[in-house]
């Protein structure tokens, strides 16, 4: 990252008020994330950077940082090798934190056995967690798989404020 690159973002974190190293860190990690896969290079260095700001702050327990690390992991972005049960432990303790996204991976882990064995029943529990924590591809994923037991009154609630399509609240399935 250039020197100007740098000056920018450690002024716009200083506007936006964040005061620690931490969230500083975790800021631009996720920053340099995005901007990598703006660019459409899975090779591209700002992964490494985003890799090295954010692996302490995954080891020390933060769940975005763990879900952050656990994307690299499992897409082999940067110079990271492809390791899916290094991403699957990570996104494991991102989840157990409440992180929604991080257990709709988990759901979507346990359905296609990325470093974890293949269990539609653990699949369906952490999507179920998910969309009780209001995402909307886990909503869309049970109804997909669990309709049955998921019931209506129960995916509209969710659907509220979340950008669920109307179609999955309806009665007709």
């Amino acid at each position: 990252m250039t020197r100007k690159v740098r000056l920018l973002m450690g002024i716009a974190l200083w506007l936006a008020g964040t005061g620690t190293a931490a969230s500083e860190n975790l800021g631009l990690g996720t920053w340099l994330i995005e901007a990598a896969a703006a660019e459409g290079r899975p090779d591209s260095p700002k992964y490494d950077e985003a890799f090295r700001l954010l692996s302490p702050l995954a080891t020390a327990g933060n769940a975005e940082a763990e879900f952050q690390v656990a994307t690299l992991y499992a897409n082999g972005l940067g110079s990271l090798s492809v390791d899916f049960r290094r991403a699957a432990g990570l996104m494991k303790r991102a989840a157990d934190k409440g992180l929604a996204k991080a257990q709709f991976m988990m759901g979507h882990y346990h359905e296609a056995g990325v470093g974890v064995r293949p269990d539609q029943d653990s699949a369906l529990v952490w999507y179920r967690k998910a969309a009780q924590g209001g995402h909307p591809m886990a909503i869309a994923r049970l109804v997909e798989l669990d309709h049955s037991s998921w019931s209506v009154t129960e995916v509209r609630r969710l659907n509220v404020g979340t950008g669920v399509p109307a179609e999955f609240a309806e009665d007709e399935w």
